[in-house]
């Protein structure tokens, strides 16, 4: 997991990146809606990073930041002498007890730079881009002392007109998502036990719904629309080389990407494709 925090004029945000041996990815934007130090918005990245790790069950993780103060305080290495770092830092060694193995380590900035990047993002309040899970903080991970300068008290952000995208459960998957969400399941018998089975192959993680793949990687479940725009931008990508029906498949899950008819619309797409049907 590689880990950044962010300062800028319009606000305070943090960037999460996890990344597996295989090369699967997920990102995560977090939009801090209080006034803080950067070496709060850096523990809240971690905090949230451990957090987020546990929930998918991962076992043993690397937590690699550009902070050298945080990662010398959570390491052992160095002492917390502000009141509020040293809460941040019981809760991390708290959080990091949920793991068979959790490292601590420094790495330069442009090391860091996927994190980074996204914590400018948030912080500067800029819209989020595809593939990027959003969330929004408004309260602190700890309890802030109020012998500590670290946190202050919350300011007015600046007004601004601003689009947010909403990310809501795609339409396919309303009846599993209510089950998990509020355990209702639908009135007829065999769509309850349906709904009931399916329902053990996803989860709601930040608020979005998201379906545990046979490896044990996430991915965010889209409406069929939004799908098949994926599916375009890489076939287009992999047009040249005119991948077959599975192979698009695979990439659209590697992107962490679901929807239940992606092997008959990459079907639909290939059959439609000159290129694909030439060299198949």
């Amino acid at each position: 997991m590689h880990f950044d925090g962010s300062n800028m004029r319009l606000g305070l945000g943090a960037g999460i990146v996890l990344s597996s041996p295989k090369g699967d990815w997920l990102k995560y934007a977090l939009q801090i809606h209080f006034a803080a130090s950067n070496n709060v918005t850096e523990y809240e990245a971690l905090v949230h990073g451990l957090r987020l790790a546990n929930e998918l069950g991962i076992r043993r993780i690397l937590c690699y930041g550009d902070s050298d103060i945080v990662v010398q305080q959570c390491s052992g290495k160095g002492d917390a002498h502000d009141s509020n770092m040293a809460s941040y830092r019981f809760l991390v060694q708290k959080l990091s007890g949920f793991f068979v193995g959790c490292e601590f380590l420094h790495v330069p900035r442009a090391e860091n730079e996927a994190a980074g990047t996204l914590a400018k993002i948030a912080s500067s309040r800029q819209s989020i881009p595809s593939g990027v899970s959003v969330e929004h903080l408004h309260k602190l991970s700890v309890k802030p002392s109020p012998d500590s300068e670290s946190i202050h008290a919350a300011a007015p952000e600046p007004e601004m007109v601003a689009v947010f995208a909403v990310v809501t459960t795609p339409s396919w998957a309303l009846p599993i998502s209510e089950f998990l969400e509020n355990g209702v399941l639908p009135m007829d018998e065999t769509e309850d036990r349906q709904v009931q089975h399916r329902a053990s192959a996803y989860s709601i993680i930040n608020n979005e719904l998201a379906k545990r793949s046979c490896t044990g990687i996430f991915q965010r479940c889209v409406e069929q629309d939004k799908g098949i725009e994926i599916l375009l931008d890489i076939h287009r990508g992999e047009c040249r080389h005119h991948a077959a029906s599975r192979s698009l498949v695979a990439k659209a899950f590697h992107h962490a990407f679901y929807w239940p008819t992606t092997l008959e619309d990459v079907e639909s797409l290939v059959l439609k494709c000159e290129g694909c049907q030439r060299f198949s």
